[in-house]
């Protein structure tokens, strides 16, 4: 699940706009909105930052997924 679209429409922002606050292209933000690419950590906190939100209120079903890809970021820093 993936309220990105609820939340960004409910700010008022376009993917242009949203992309641009979060350093991103409006092809980049539509395929995080789409689940078309798997979304970097960072990401997902630059954008959650943006709405004034918690990551988990753009991704409720992620709290494993997010801890996962932790770990992995970690492991690839190493």
């Amino acid at each position: 699940m993936n309220n990105l679209k609820t939340l960004r429409d409910k700010s008022g922002y376009t993917l242009q706009e949203l992309g641009d606050m979060c350093l991103m292209s409006k092809s980049s933000m539509w395929e995080i909105e789409n689940r078309e690419t798997k979304l970097r950590l960072d990401s997902a906190y630059k954008i959650a930052k943006v709405l004034g939100v918690s990551v988990y209120d753009i991704w409720p079903d992620t709290n494993e997924t997010i801890e996962t890809t932790i770990l992995e970021e970690i492991t690839q820093s190493i």
